[in-house]
């Protein structure tokens, strides 16, 4: 499974096992708990914002 995200903190916090203080940072340790019970290869990477404009487009035209 490849894992995309345009939040580089998510990205970060997923490929850590360093724990923070943020308000996140326990769904991000549940996250990586269920990755690693669940799936056996998951790459997480970061995909700038710019090479999500067909996505973001196609989520608001689903709303409208």
């Amino acid at each position: 499974l490849i894992l995309e995200s345009d939040s580089m903190t998510m990205v970060k916090a997923l490929c850590s096992e360093a724990l923070d203080r943020s308000p996140a940072s326990v769904i991000y340790k549940e996250v990586r708990e269920l990755i690693n019970l669940s799936l056996e290869s998951v790459n997480v990477v970061h995909v700038p914002r710019s090479c999500n404009i067909c996505a973001h487009e196609l989520a608001r035209l689903s709303l409208g």
